[in-house]
């Protein structure tokens, strides 16, 4: 079966750190039996790096994987560092061939208050976003 690699892009709050390994936790619990295991790694800024999380797909057999990118936007990270990452670890594992997924991107409209007291607002999705009341 096909591994899946959760990319996150990283954080220096141990609490998002906790949040990201439980995410993958859950992801991995709910594929069972459908993809063949599920790790995930930062591009920077926090542990587990995205190297290990290969790492560890490739010691448990896995050459195929799906990389899915935990990104909020398609610029920078996940357009160039995380497929240069996922070019690093082919040829750090021979062998290994990965397809590329779609950014998370936002969901959902929302507002998150800032420490000032201000607000920013996401726009709402174009249509019904599955999954969500």
């Amino acid at each position: 079966m096909t591994g899946l690699v959760i990319v996150g892009h990283g954080t220096r709050s141990a609490a998002g750190v906790d949040q990201f390994a439980a995410f993958v936790e859950r992801v991995r619990r709910r594929a069972a039996g459908t993809v063949g295991d599920v790790a995930g790694g930062f591009i920077e800024l926090s542990r587990p790096p995205l190297t290990d999380a290969v790492g560890d797909l490739v010691a448990r057999g896995h050459r195929s994987l799906v990389a899915l990118p935990l990104v909020l936007t398609a610029a920078g990270h996940g357009k160039g560092d995380i497929p240069a990452a996922l070019a690093r670890e082919r040829q750090r594992h021979p062998g290994l061939t990965y397809s590329y997924g779609r950014r998370s991107g936002r969901t959902r409209c929302c507002t998150t208050p800032s420490p000032s007291g201000s607000t920013r607002r996401w726009p709402a999705p174009a249509g019904p976003v599955p999954g969500w009341p």
